[in-house]
């Protein structure tokens, strides 16, 4: 009888071109249509950039072609220890980019060095290699950081007052309160002196609310600060004679 062109197995024909799978009665391969499982390593549904396709696809039943891949040899191509030259072409090998074309090492210092000791002051100073490895370079010697040893401070119910930050700069610092010395002295003459022929002095007066501070007469505060407030006498009774 006539031979049927189809009689394969299933999942299988003459015209599939998966692997081999038996042969027809007439005698002619047949091959598989797709797979239910691909082999290990076939997990790609395209092809993805940098890489190339390695060995032939696989048609799965469900999941359609499925490939496995590569990295992207770019014969031809290489990465670069300096970067790539000037003009070069890319290409993508799995996630390295490589070059037509390098660049040589840069035998200059790095931006900001020299090949010999320079500036002044107690910081920087440290040294590095050139591109190449073939010169030693040196950054400049400079000044030290300065860090202040005071900050503004604010609020001050007693005023303020500058004082230098170390730096060359100034900080504002609260006053403290003053306490005015609550000793009350009676009479208490600080200097003599002639005043024709009379001798006259200063004395703190209790009439007066004045107070003894820092050896001053003063009387209470006023704006915050102990203020000096002498009361002027001539000294009573017999007195030493002036000069003269």
């Amino acid at each position: 009888g006539k031979c049927l062109k189809e009689n394969c197995p299933a999942n299988s024909s003459t015209t599939c071109t998966g692997a081999v799978d038996g042969k027809n009665a007439c005698g002619v391969e047949c091959k598989k249509c797709c797979s239910a499982s691909c082999p290990n390593g076939y997990t790609y549904s395209s092809i993805p950039n940098g890489y190339i396709q390695d060995g032939e696809p696989c048609q799965h039943c469900t999941q359609g072609t499925k490939y496995k891949v590569k990295p992207n040899p770019c014969n031809g191509f290489s990465t670069c220890q300096y970067g790539p030259a000037s003009g070069a072409t890319t290409c993508l090998s799995g996630s390295t980019t490589k070059y037509s074309g390098c660049r040589p090492c840069n035998t200059s210092c790095p931006y900001g060095s020299y090949t010999y000791r320079t500036g002044s002051g107690g910081c920087g100073g440290s040294s590095t290699m050139n591109e190449c490895r073939t010169q030693t370079c040196y950054y400049p010697y400079e000044s030290c950081p300065c860090y202040p040893s005071c900050s503004d401070e604010y609020g001050c119910n007693f005023g303020y007052e500058t004082i230098s930050n170390g730096c060359g700069g100034s900080c504002r610092k609260c006053k403290p309160e003053i306490i005015c010395e609550d000793q009350i002295v009676y009479d208490q003459v600080f200097s003599w002196w002639c005043e024709g022929t009379a001798m006259v002095g200063w004395k703190c007066n209790m009439t007066q609310d004045y107070y003894i501070s820092n050896g001053q007469c003063v009387r209470g505060k006023i704006d915050g600060n102990c203020v000096n407030a002498p009361v002027k006498f001539s000294r009573p009774g017999p007195s030493v004679a002036c000069p003269g």
